[in-house]
């Protein structure tokens, strides 16, 4: 993968984990709900697949 592709994967992943935060401070998601949790899990494992890729 390109190091451009993974910088556009790396910014979607942490915009995973931050829109729910944000949705939280707005009042549209509390944390406990399964929308937030699953997009920061979805975000969290993007970060770390870049991190593992990057390793190598």
């Amino acid at each position: 993968m390109s190091a451009a592709a993974l910088q556009v994967v790396s910014v979607l992943g942490a915009l995973l984990i931050l829109l729910p935060f944000a949705a939280a401070q707005f009042g549209r998601l509390t944390p406990a709900s399964f929308a937030y949790q699953a997009l920061n899990l979805l975000g969290s494992a993007t970060l770390a697949g870049i991190a593992l890729h990057d390793r190598q």
